[in-house]
């Protein structure tokens, strides 16, 4: 155990538990906590906060990694909200994608209580998480980020250090913009080699390798072709990340046609009960459109 820092997690979804699952296997002394207290458990090992001053009243960090920025306003700043009850040398890490606006709006609620606070969504999905693998996006002042450094070099194989917070939920936007773009790609282009005769493995093999290739492609068109989307980002976190990308194109006069095309094919198919399973099921509802 390591008593140097107390760490309080709150959110265990998909993410949220496979960080805690690193940081218990790396000897933090952690406290988790969630609305749903049998996702809880699931990080085996950690100790379970039954409310949240209990969580995260004698913490060091405070994590949060909450599904959007309704729900982390709502745990961090509501009635009976976490941050009322943290000490007052205590540093908030803001891991979720919530987007500029709602991490200015946490940032600066931050502030008035005297609270410490880092922007540092993380870009991964679950397996990279469970490697320590993510790659940290950190807005903040630089020892605030330093006194978090055992946990990002924990979780992360790089960290990326930016300016004022709200500055890495801004990346982390346009990161994902191109994340559910490609993907979007992606489906098309392996719905069109099947409609045109060909295997799709093919397609995946010609761009294999080359410039035009990535792991991702290679990871995600498998799982298209196979039919097989166990969610290691559930496509409905991908549909609300790509709304708060559009929305940040269009607060500055941008026109994203092709968000906006990857956005109406998100909603097909969370309409059609895939809202839980990976993002690669976007490609379920571009199969039915190209009849392949």
């Amino acid at each position: 155990m390591r008593p140097d820092l107390r760490v309080a997690l709150l959110g265990t979804g998909i993410m949220g538990e496979a960080m805690g699952r690193r940081l218990l296997a790396a000897n933090f002394d952690l406290l988790v906590w969630n609305r749903t207290q049998a996702r809880a458990r699931a990080v085996q090992g950690a100790r379970i906060a039954t409310t949240l001053d209990a969580a995260v009243d004698e913490a060091d960090i405070v994590i949060t990694m909450l599904s959007d920025a309704e729900a982390t306003e709502a745990v961090m700043l509501g009635r009976n909200g976490a941050l009322r009850a943290m000490k007052g040398d205590a540093t908030w890490l803001q891991m979720a994608t919530i987007g500029p606006r709602g991490t200015e709006v946490l940032a600066k609620e931050a502030e008035r209580h005297g609270i410490r606070f880092v922007d540092a969504p993380v870009l991964g999905s679950r397996p990279q998480a469970e490697a320590g693998e993510l790659v940290v996006l950190a807005a903040g002042e630089p020892a605030t980020i330093e006194r978090c450094r055992p946990l990002l070099d924990t979780l992360a194989r790089r960290t990326i250090e930016l300016g004022t917070p709200g500055q890495a939920a801004a990346l982390k936007l346009a990161v994902n913009a191109w994340l559910v773009n490609s993907v979007h790609a992606l489906a098309e282009s392996i719905a069109l080699a099947r409609a045109l005769g060909l295997d799709p493995e093919d397609f995946l093999g010609a761009i294999a390798g080359g410039p035009l290739d990535m792991a991702f492609a290679q990871w995600k068109g498998r799982a298209m072709i196979a039919g097989e989307h166990a969610p290691a980002f559930p496509l409905k976190h991908a549909l609300k990340d790509a709304l708060l990308a559009q929305a940040a194109h269009l607060d500055r006069g941008l026109e994203p046609r092709a968000l906006d095309a990857a956005i109406f094919r998100l909603g097909e198919a969370a309409e059609a009960g895939l809202a839980d399973a990976d993002l690669s099921a976007l490609f379920e509802v571009v199969r039915k459109d190209r009849n392949a």
